[in-house]
C-alpha cells in the first residue's frame, strides 16, 4: 500500500516534503483485547525491534521481515531498549529485564544477564533507558527507579525520588548526566546523575489555575533534544517543552508557566502516550490516544498530522530512525508501519 502525502511546515528551513511509504505489517491478535505495540530502533539504523501480546519481534529494516522473536513473555507490552552498539537489547519479562546479545540471530541469540527490579518496588518493569556510555542501564518499576551495572550484573542503588506516584517513563540525557523521569501523577522530574544526596535537579510540578482545574494532571511520555538543552513532556492533549537554559542555576521546582519557561503545544484530543525528538533537526514526532502521528515544528508549535488510525485507536509508540528519514510507529492492532520522510530540495 503506498500514498503521497505533501506538506509544509511553518518555518522554510524544516520544510519537508512528506513522501509517505506505508509498509504495514499486519499481526492481528487473536486476543479478546487489542495489543499495544512498543517500537524501538537500533542506533544503527538495522533493526527495529517491537513488543505486542507478550512476545517481541525483531524486523530487518533492509529486507522487511521479522528474523528472530521472543515469544511467551510475562509482559502485554513494554518498550524494548537497545544498547548504543546495537549489539544488545533489553526485554522486559514481567519483573525482569533481560539482556540478549545478537537479538537478530535465531540460532546465536545469547541471555547475558538479567535484571530483577523488584528491590523497593513491586509490579512489572513499566519503563528502561541505557546510559549512553553503555555500561549502565535505569529501569523502572512502579515507583522506583533502579541502575544496573552491566559488566558486574549488580545493582548500583535504587531510588524513589521526591514523590511516591507510579513512573511511566524514564529516559538519559544524551551526555548522561541527567535522567528524566515523567510520572502518571502530575509531576516530571530531572534527576543529576551520578546520584548525590540530593539528586532533584528540577521538579515540574502541577498545580492548579484560577478556575480550580490542574494543569498538567498527567506526564506520559518524556524525551530530550539531541541539539539543545532542552526536554518535552507529554500529558493530556498537550505536550510540554521545557529550555533548560532559562532557568535559574538555583532553580529546583518549577511550574510550568506558558510564555516564561514553557512552551505549550496544543492539538492531540486526550492522552498524548509518545513522543520522540527528531536526531538533527527542530521536530518532534507524536502520537495519541486520538490516533494521530504528529510531526511539530518545535520553533513555531505548528503540526502536520501524518496519520490518522482507522477508528481513532491509539498510537501509544513513535519512533524515528537514527538518520531522521523514517518514522515508525505502531497503534493498537498489532499494526507498525514505516513512513519514508525525504526533505524537499
Amino acid at each position: 500500500m503506498q500514498m503521497k502525502i505533501h506538506c509544509t511546515f511553518g518555518r522554510s528551513y524544516v520544510a519537508l516534503c512528506l513522501l509517505i511509504s506505508l509498509l504495514i505489517l499486519p499481526y492481528i491478535s487473536q486476543a479478546q483485547y487489542p495489543s499495544t505495540p512498543y517500537i524501538a530502533w537500533s542506533p544503527d539504523g538495522r533493526w527495529v525491534a517491537f513488543s505486542y501480546e507478550h512476545r517481541v519481534d525483531i524486523l530487518d529494516i533492509e529486507t522487511m521481515l521479522i528474523i528472530n522473536s521472543f515469544t511467551e513473555l510475562d509482559s502485554f507490552g513494554s518498550k524494548p531498549v537497545w544498547s548504543p552498539n546495537s549489539l544488545i537489547i533489553g526485554i522486559v519479562n514481567g519483573a525482569t529485564l533481560e539482556i540478549w546479545e545478537a537479538p537478530w540471530d535465531n540460532e546465536e541469540a545469547t541471555q547475558v544477564a538479567s535484571f530483577d527490579n523488584s528491590i523497593g518496588s513491586t509490579g512489572a518493569i513499566n519503563s528502561a533507558s541505557w546510559h549512553p556510555d553503555g555500561e549502565i542501564i535505569a529501569i523502572s518499576s512502579g515507583t522506583f527507579v533502579s541502575f544496573f551495572d552491566l559488566e558486574s550484573n549488580t545493582m548500583i542503588i535504587s531510588e524513589n525520588g521526591v514523590r511516591s506516584d507510579i513512573i511511566s517513563e524514564i529516559v538519559w540525557h544524551p551526555s548522561g548526566d541527567k535522567l528524566a523521569v515523567a510520572r502518571l501523577s502530575n509531576t516530571g522530574e530531572i534527576w543529576e546523575y551520578p546520584l548525590q544526596e540530593n539528586n532533584l535537579l528540577i521538579l515540574l510540578d502541577s498545580y492548579l489555575d484560577s478556575r480550580g482545574n490542574y494543569i498538567n494532571p498527567y506526564f506520559n511520555a518524556v524525551d530530550w533534544s539531541h541539539k539543545t538543552n532542552s526536554i518535552t513532556y507529554t500529558g493530556v492533549d498537550k505536550l510540554f517543552h521545557l529550555d533548560l537554559t532559562t532557568l535559574d542555576d538555583n532553580t529546583s521546582a518549577v511550574r510550568p508557566i506558558v510564555g516564561q519557561n514553557t512552551i505549550e503545544f496544543i492539538g492531540h484530543v486526550g492522552n498524548v502516550y509518545s513522543v520522540d525528538w527528531h536526531p538533527t533537526e527542530n521536530l518532534l514526532a507524536t502520537g495519541g490516544e486520538d490516533g494521530t502521528v504528529r510531526i511539530w515544528d518545535v520553533a513555531t508549535g505548528e503540526y502536520t498530522i501524518v496519520r490518522e488510525i482507522e477508528d481513532n485507536l491509539p498510537v501509544v509508540s513513535v519512533v524515528w530512525s537514527p538518520n531522521g528519514s523514517q518514522l515508525a510507529f505502531g497503534d493498537t492492532t498489532d499494526t507498525i508501519e514505516i513512513v519514508e520522510i525525504i526533505e524537499s530540495e
